[in-house]
Parts: C-alpha cells; sequence; structure tokens
C-alpha cells in the first residue's frame, strides 16, 4: 500500500529573520541584565556622595561655629586675664600706698588716743586746756594740719565698734583701718584665680567638644559604609530578580517550544502547541506544529501500510511453512525409495559387472541423494519447530551410544574426505535427560558440520563428560573457524559463511541445533579462532540417579 505523500504549503519561516530576531531579543535581554546590574551600582554611588557632600558640608558648619565660639571665648578669657592682671597690678600698687597711709593713720591714731588720754588727765588737772595746746604740748604740731580732718577724725571714734562685715567706705569711715587694709590686700585675687579655672575648664570643654566631633565623624562614616552597603546589596538583589523575570518572560516562548519538540522527539505526536508569540519564534512553532502533524499522519499511513505488510507476509510465511510441510512431506517418501533402491543395487551381484564410470555415477547420485535427504529432513525440522509440533520425549540417555552411532552413519562422509573422526569418551558413565532422537539430530548436524569444514586429512573429536549437574558433549575440528563478527550470526536460519567456497549446505544446521538445544532445558556454547578450528560444546541436564 503507497503512502500518500502531503502537498507542499508554502513555507512561512524565514530562517535568517529568525536568527535575527532572537540574537536582537538576546542582546537586548544582555543590555538590560548590565543596566540593571550597573543602575542600582551609580544611583547608590551618588546617593553616597551627596549624602557625604551634606553631612561633610554640615560637620564643617559645626566644627567651624564651634571652633569660632571656642576661640571667641579663649580669646575673651586671655583678654579679661590680661585686664585683671594689669588691674592687679595697679591696686598691687595702690594698695601699697594706702597701706602706708594706714600705716601712718594707724600711728597717728594712736597717738591721738594718747593725746586725748592726756588730755583727759590734764582736763581735769589744769582746767579747759584745748587739744590743740595738747598736741602742741607733745610736739605732734603735723596733726594740726587740717583741724577739720582731726575733728573728723574724733568724730568717728564712735563708729569703732560698728559689725565687721561693713564695706570698705564704711571701716574707712569708722576708723577700721586694719580690717580696710587687709581687705584691701587681695580684692582681685579670688576673681582671678576663678577665671583661670573657668578658662581651663572650657579648654577641657574645648578638646571634648572637637574629640567628640572626631567621633561624631567616624560614626557617620561608618554609618554611610553601612548605609551605601545596604543599599548596594539590595539593588543588586533587585536587579538579579528583575533580570531573571524578564530573562524568563523573554525565554518562555523558546521553553515551551523546547518542551513541545522534546514531546515530539519522544515520540508524542499527540502532544498540544502552546500558545507563542505572534513573531518569528511563534511563526517557528507553527511550522513546528505543522511538521508533527505531517509526520503523525505519514506514521499513521506506516502504520497501517506496516499492518498490511505485516498480514500479507503472514500469509506468505504461512504459505511458505504449509508449502514446506508438505513439499518434504511429499518428498521424504521419493528420496527414502531411491536410496532404498540405489541401497538394493549395490548389494545386488549385477552391481560388480557395473562399469566403472556407471558405478561411480551410482555413487555421485546416492551422495545428492543424501544431501536432498539432509535438506528434506532440516526443512522439515524447522517447520515442526516454528509450528511448535516437536515436543521433547525426555528419557535417561547414554551419549556414548549415539555417538558411536553417528560416526558409524557419517563413516562413508569421513572416508570420502579423508577426515579422521575419533570418540574420546568419559571414563565413566555418564548419563543425561535427554529426547535421544532430537539429541541424535543435533550430533548429527554438528559432526557433519566438523566434517564438511574441516581442513584436507584433518580430524574431529567427539568428547563427552560431567561437570557438577550438568553433562556435556564437544566436537572439535581443525576447520576454518570463525570470525567474531560471524560468530554473532551463526544460529540464525539460512546463514552462511562467505568463506566456505563451494562447500554445499542450506544454512539450517546450527539453526536446528540451538533450537533443539534450549527445547531440552541445555546450552551450546562455542569457542573458535579463525584458520585454527571450532569447539561447540553442548550442555545437557544430568539424569537423577
Amino acid at each position: 500500500m503507497p503512502l500518500k505523500e502531503e502537498p507542499r504549503e508554502k513555507e512561512k519561516l524565514d530562517i535568517p529573520r529568525l536568527r535575527m530576531t532572537l540574537e536582537g531579543k538576546f542582546l537586548i535581554a544582555t543590555l538590560f541584565i548590565i543596566l540593571s546590574s550597573l543602575t542600582p551600582l551609580i544611583v547608590a554611588f551618588f546617593l553616597t556622595v551627596d549624602i557625604i557632600k551634606r553631612e561633610s558640608i554640615d560637620l564643617f558648619h559645626r566644627e567651624v561655629g564651634a571652633t569660632v565660639v571656642i576661640e571667641k571665648a579663649v580669646a575673651a578669657g586671655r583678654s579679661l586675664v590680661s585686664s585683671y592682671r594689669l588691674l592687679e597690678h595697679e591696686l598691687e600698687q595702690k594698695n601699697e600706698g594706702i597701706a602706708d597711709l594706714f600705716q601712718r593713720t594707724e600711728t597717728l591714731e594712736d597717738e591721738l588716743h594718747s593725746a586725748l588720754d592726756e588730755y583727759a588727765d590734764s582736763y581735769t588737772a589744769e582746767g579747759s586746756s584745748s587739744v590743740r595746746d595738747i598736741l602742741i604740748r607733745k610736739g605732734r604740731t603735723e596733726l594740726l594740719n587740717d583741724e577739720t580732718a582731726a575733728l573728723s577724725s574724733i568724730k568717728k571714734i564712735t563708729k569703732l565698734h560698728e559689725p565687721e562685715n561693713a564695706t570698705l567706705e564704711t571701716l574707712i569711715e569708722a576708723g577700721k583701718f586694719r580690717e580696710a587694709s587687709e581687705l584691701l590686700k587681695n580684692p582681685i585675687l579670688p576673681s582671678h584665680e576663678t577665671l583661670l579655672a573657668d578658662t581651663e575648664t572650657l579648654s577641657r570643654i574645648t578638646a571634648t567638644v572637637v574629640a567628640s566631633l572626631g567621633e561624631t565623624s567616624d560614626q557617620m562614616i561608618v554609618q554611610l559604609v553601612s548605609s551605601t552597603l545596604i543599599i548596594v546589596i539590595i539593588s543588586i538583589l533587585l536587579a538579579v530578580g528583575v533580570s531573571t523575570l524578564f530573562v524568563r518572560h523573554l525565554t518562555r516562548p523558546l521553553r515551551n517550544l523546547g518542551q513541545f519538540t522534546e514531546e515530539i522527539g519522544h515520540g508524542n505526536y499527540a502532544a498540544k502547541m502552546p500558545v507563542l508569540t505572534h513573531d518569528e519564534i511563534g511563526t517557528l512553532g507553527a511550522t513546528v506544529d505543522h511538521m508533527r502533524k505531517k509526520i503523525q499522519r505519514f506514521i499513521t499511513q506506516l502504520q497501517s501500510t506496516y499492518e498490511h505488510e505485516v498480514d500479507h507476509l503472514k500469509e506468505i510465511s504461512a504459505l511458505k511453512d504449509q508449502f514446506t510441510f508438505i513439499a518434504t512431506h511429499e518428498l521424504k517418501a521419493p528420496v527414502a525409495a531411491i536410496r532404498w533402491n540405489l541401497d538394493l543395487i549395490k548389494e545386488s551381484t549385477a552391481f560388480k559387472k557395473f562399469p566403472a564410470d556407471l558405478k561411480q555415477s551410482l555413487t555421485d547420485t546416492e551422495v545428492s541423494i543424501l544431501r536432498l535427504n539432509t535438506l528434506v529432513n532440516d526443512l522439515l525440522h524447522v517447520a515442526r519447530l516454528e509450528k511448535g509440533t516437536i515436543k521433547p520425549d525426555f528419557q535417561t540417555v547414554d551419549p556414548k551410544t549415539i555417538v558411536e552411532e553417528v560416526i558409524k552413519e557419517l563413516g562413508f562422509m569421513s572416508r570420502d574426505r579423508g577426515i579422521r573422526v575419533v570418540y574420546q569418551p568419559a571414563k565413566k558413565i555418564v548419563k543425561l535427560k535427554a529426547d535421544p532422537k532430537l539429541l541424535r539430530e543435533i550430533l548429527q548436524n554438528l559432526v557433519s558440520n566438523a566434517i564438511k569444514y574441516n581442513r584436507v586429512k584433518g580430524e574431529v573429536a567427539v568428547r563427552t563428560g560431567e561437570d557438577d549437574s550438568r553433562a556435556w558433549i564437544e566436537v572439535e575440528d581443525q576447520g576454518i573457524g570463525f570470525t567474531p563478527e560471524e560468530k554473532k550470526n551463526i544460529y540464525k536460519r539460512f546463514w552462511r559463511s562467505e568463506r566456505v567456497g563451494d562447500i554445499e549446505g542450506t544454512g539450517l544446521g546450527l539453526y536446528i541445533v540451538k533450537q533443539l538445544t534450549e527445547m531440552m532445558k541445555g546450552e551450546i556454547d562455542l569457542q573458535t579462532k579463525p584458520g585454527a578450528g571450532s569447539t561447540f560444546r553442548v550442555t545437557l541436564p544430568l539424569a537423577k540417579k
């Protein structure tokens, strides 16, 4: 049944354009990934620079402001200290004059007290002498330079006993010159020391402020670096995520198309075409889907044709088997009759009187009949094997008897070729479980092949033995052997090596041997080397004792 060829549709797929489209999309994806990776870094860089700039300016202003304030305070403190030191120096000079004046005043006061005491005494003794007269008598006329001052001093006598916490003015007015002197000795020093202490405190505060500003700057840098790293990491993660989503979106049609083609590659031609884009990738998908439909129709037609051909071959095979079976049965009787008649002729007394050429013709006829009989038997065995009509009849068999009978039957063949057939039985009796007829067929094929394909005047050795629970029969020749490639095909029907030349054969012998051996639960093995002969070993179960 011929296959119907589908009409070709107009090609719609532009391969160069598809390639350019894919390359363009992948280029866009690559650029997008690069920009997605670099943009966060650039943004983070400029943000960091801007933050550092603003914070640096703010920190600079704060440092400058603090420095200016501190410098002004220090300068004011220093100026104040200098002013106080000058004032102290001037006051010290004035204090020295005042102290001298106070000392002189005290001396005068003492003298005045003495004069007053004398005045009091004289007042009672001499009558009403004036203070002036008393001072003149005492030689203290310097006190009379200003009578008003003396009188003023006398008036101030009543204030000598005023409270101790009086001011400098009241102390002087009260005549407490010692207390006034002590008060004037160091009027500025306590404030000076306090100012120096405050200046030192201000210096320490300045150092603390500067150190604090430095620590604040370091902390600010650490925070900026940490913030920048966090921004960069988050930006990279976002870029990777966005790039991944973009690439997935871009390659989704290709992945869907790849899965679709993979399904087709696995033989699922009923797979549905996924929804793709309306660009060149969609065109490619539509082309692949069209190809899938054509392949599906082609496979459907091919399966139909195959089934038809299989049915036809089965019919032919059945006819062949039927013909083979009928032919072998029909040929077997004439062949047997011809062979029987030839044997009668050879055994008759008239055979001795036949001319030599007639005897040779009868011998050739016998050989041909033997080959024909072998062919008929082989075809009959193949037909029976394929029909499954051969059922082994397992018995306890002594292989020695069967081997000797087969060697005797094939003696004419070995003598005609000058081949020596040797039997090497086991040292002890071997009993195996097999069908004697099938075992005879196996040995006839192996020994006849060993004789046919042996070298001239070669030797064939037949051995029997047992290993563990298995019995074995070996047939060894010194013939052409088999190559490794030939060894793979020796058990196929009608197969023959190309190196056999004009040696006649059907190519069915080893096929029958393998089938009959396996039918009796046995195995067959071959050890061979090209040009060095072959050894076939048939292994069968031992009979139970």
